[in-house]
Formats: structure tokens, sequence, C-alpha cells
């Protein structure tokens, strides 16, 4: 039997294992900001409507032999015998034999639309100051402007001639008397009308003077001249060009002085202020051009001009010599002496120097199909086509008659007009080699053409001048303006270029 008491133990005491005491610190971290940006999208929209149509009727289509009417059967069984006879006869008949469709322009491919001359100077006098100088067409194409001038000068001209004004496209033209003309004081030798103000003409004298008129006041056309200047022209001008330049167009002229000179209308001083002036001497001129005078400090005269219409930098120059050389208008190289002193103002443009004529360079243009390619045209009867990176001429053209004038077509790349001193007028196309394309004379007698101008905004127009002071404006067939797929494809192989046909 099991017996229980009461028993007293002594405390015992432990410390808890499971719960530890925590330990806390503060600490900081850095993040990159949140961005939030908001934006919008279009969703299309759909909605739905209801139309109602017509229901189509059905066609029912009658047998063949229901559709054929017994009058249609009537009217072929009296017609067709009639149609067949005539035609029977038709074929027989030998009418139209020998007979050619006239195509546009083909019996005419140049056609004389307008002879126009001063009333008083009857077509056989070769009295002097009586010819054609110069020509130039306004930048609309409706204005041909006509300067006079005698053909050879002994001595200090001291002709009085006149510069007359036509509008062909006036429906009252007089072809005897132009609607405006100016009375000049010398001969005629340039003139030129601005390339987007078709009032403003610039007009170069055989005394070397310059003058700008603004045709648009009847009283007092004259704006400005260069007489009184010191450093302008002593003799011919030779050629006038309108450069475009970021403060505005420039006048720029060039002489058989040598010089080139760049000129700018001032409106405050209604006046033309000289702003750059270039020289050719002959001692500036590379060998290579095969002429030299005989110092070297001589002037070499300038005989024609050209500007580059992609590069307004890069212009051509041709001279009395024959020679022809590339230029460029940012040339600061000075003009030094025999004597070793630097000519005051005068730069040298001449970088490079091409094939000379032999005789002097009548003619040089540009053509604005390809910045490489200019051509030339000389006294010594040889019309040539240059590339400015390479000297020779790529191509060439000699003519028994005696070159007068030159000038690239504006619409097809590689055709060009050339006129002689025996009155004919010829259209030569250089992917064509050998005879002219087409060949006009003035007269039945030789009569010399002194001078050519295209129309560029009209292509079908142009205007050529006579020893007798007659200028005729031609129209040309659509033949000769329309360009050849061929065509510019030819002037990029002459260029440097790669074409992929």
């Amino acid at each position: 039997m099991l017996k229980f008491k009461d028993v007293n133990f002594d405390v015992i005491g432990f410390k808890s294992s499971w719960k530890a005491k925590s330990k806390q610190s503060e600490s900081g971290s850095q993040t990159e900001p949140l961005k939030i940006e908001e934006s919008e999208t279009q969703t299309i929209g759909h909605d739905e409507k209801e139309s109602q149509t017509d229901p189509e009727p059905e066609v029912v289509v009658p047998p063949a032999d229901a559709a054929v009417q017994p009058s249609l059967v009537a009217f072929l069984g009296r017609a067709v015998p009639l149609v067949l006879r005539e035609l029977e006869r038709s074929e027989k008949s030998r009418a139209f034999d020998g007979y050619q469709l006239i195509e546009e322009d083909d019996d005419q491919p140049v056609r004389r639309l307008l002879t126009l001359r001063l009333a008083g100077r009857p077509a056989d006098t070769g009295t002097t100051g009586d010819q054609v100088s110069c020509l130039s067409w306004s930048c609309t194409g409706s204005v041909v402007a006509v300067g006079y001038g005698a053909g050879e000068h002994q001595s200090w001209c001291e002709h009085s001639t006149s510069l007359a004004l036509w509008n062909v496209h006036r429906k009252d033209l007089n072809p005897n008397q132009p609607y405006q003309k100016l009375e000049l004081r010398s001969c005629a030798s340039y003139c030129r009308f601005h390339p987007s103000e078709p009032s403003v003409l610039a007009v170069g004298m055989v005394t070397g003077e310059l003058q700008l008129y603004n045709l648009s006041r009847e009283e007092d056309p004259l704006l400005g001249t260069t007489s009184g200047i010191i450093q302008g022209h002593r003799e011919p001008v030779s050629a006038l060009h309108w450069l475009a330049r970021s403060a505005g167009y420039s006048l720029v002229s060039a002489s058989r002085d040598g010089r080139m000179l760049v000129w700018k209308y001032s409106e405050a001083k209604q006046q033309l202020q000289l702003v750059k002036q270039f020289q050719l001497m002959a001692g500036q001129v590379p060998r290579s051009a095969g002429r030299r005078a005989a110092r070297a400090d001589s002037e070499a005269g300038l005989t024609a001009l050209a500007f580059s219409h992609d590069n307004p930098d890069q212009f051509t120059i041709g001279s009395e010599g024959g020679g022809v050389f590339l230029c460029s208008f940012a040339s600061e190289v000075p003009i030094t002496a025999m004597t070793g002193e630097r000519t005051e103002g005068l730069l040298n443009p001449v970088t490079s120097t091409f094939e000379p004529h032999q005789g002097q360079v009548l003619v040089l243009q540009c053509s604005k199909f390809h910045r490489n390619i200019f051509i030339s045209a000389g006294s010594d009867n040889e019309v040539r086509v240059y590339n400015t990176l390479q000297i020779s001429p790529l191509l060439s053209i000699s003519l028994e008659a005696e070159v007068t004038a030159a000038a690239l077509s504006p619409s097809r790349p590689l055709v060009v007009f050339v006129t002689t001193g025996s009155g004919e007028q010829h259209l030569f196309d250089f992917t064509r080699r050998g005879a002219p394309l087409h060949t006009m004379r003035l007269h039945e007698k030789p009569l010399v053409v002194t001078a050519l101008r295209l129309n560029d905004k009209q292509p079908s127009l142009l205007a050529t001048g006579d020893a007798k002071g007659a200028v005729h404006v031609w129209s040309l067939a659509t033949e000769y303006v329309s360009p050849k797929t061929h065509e510019l494809a030819e002037i990029n192989r002459l260029g440097g270029v790669q074409t992929d046909g």
C-alpha cells in the first residue's frame, strides 16, 4: 500500500534561452528619382452603320437569233456591198502616191519671226555705228535689248549711238520703232539684263564706261555710271555678268585692258562702287598657255568671261592671245610688278590654264547641266568643249568660215549655236560628229552676223544681229528645243560622272 506525504524542495532558477534581446540601428540609402511620364495614344474607333440599296435587277440575255433585228439585217445588206466596192477602188487608186504626213515644224525647222530695225536706217546702209554690237533678253523672255556701234575704231570712240528695246510679245509691236530707246555717248560693246529684275539693264561701252539703267523710270532711267572713276576700265568692255552673292547681286565687268572689276550699286549715293579688282598680266600667265607678251608686266586683254552655274567662286576667262584660264573669285593673290612691288588692290585670279586657241577667244559659256563642262569659241574658227579637270578640250568643231559668236542651248545639254562672218547660222550637236543639224542663212548675199543671244526663258526663241543694224528673231522647232534621253548621260560622261546607263 502506497503512502504519500508532503516534501519541500529548494527553489532552483535559470535564464530563458529562447528569448534574446534585439539590437536596433538606423541607416539611409539613395535611389534614382521615380520618373513619371504621360503620353497619349490614338486608337481606332469602330462604328456600325446600316445602308439600304436597291436590288440589282436580273439581266436576261436573249438568244443570239432574237437580238438581230430584221431592219439591221436589211441595212447591212445594202451597205456592205457599197463599202467593199469603195475599199477596192481606194486600194487601186494612185492619188496619194508619194504623199508624206507633214509633222509639226518639219517644213520650217527654224522660222524667222521678226526683223527689227531702227527707223531711218535703210537695210542697204553700212554707215558708222549702224551694226548690231550686242544683244540681251530680259529675265521674262519678252524684251530684247539691242546695242549699236561701229565695227572698227581707229582712235578714241566719239560716236553717238543708241540702245533700243523691243517687246516681241506686244500686240502693237512696230519692228521699225522700239518702245524705248536710250541715247549713248559712245558705241555699246556689251549689254546684260539683270537675272531677276526685268527693268534693270547694264551697258558696257567701247570707252570702258559702264552704265546702269532702270527702264521703269521713263524720265531719267540712268541709275549710275563709272565715268570719272579712276580705277574703271580704259579699254572696251568685253563681257558683263550679274553675280549672285549673299549680300545681293554684284556686277562683274571684263575689259580688253586685262581687268575684271566687281561693282556694287549704292542706292544711297546712286552710283556704282568698285569693290574688287582682278588683273591678268602677261607675267602671271602660266607658260602652258603657249603665249607671252614681250614684257611680263604688260596687260593681257580679256575678251570673254563665264561663271559656273553651281559654284559662283569659279569662273573662266579668255584673252586676246587665245589663252583660256580657270579662275577663283576668292583669290587674294596680289599682282606683283617686275620691280617686286605690289600693285595696290589688284589680284591675280588664275588657278590653272587650258590648251589655248590660235587666235583670240570670242566666247566662253559654262554649261548649266554639268559643273565641269564649258565651251569656247575662237577666231581660229574652232568651237570647243572643255572639262575643267583636264587641260585639253574634249571635243572640237572646226569651221571654214569665220566664227563670230557661239552659244549653248538653254534646254539641250550638248547643242551649240554658231554664227559666221559669211551670214550663216549653224546648229551643232556634239553627240553627233560631222555636219550640223541645221544651217540657215540671213541673206542671199554674205553678211556678217555680229551678235547672237538665246532666250533662257523661252528656249525656242533666239536673236541674231548683223552688220547692217538688223535684228532677226527666230523660232526653233520642237526637235531643236526638247532634250533627248541620251544627252544627260552623255554630258555626265564627258564631265567625269558615272551613270547607270
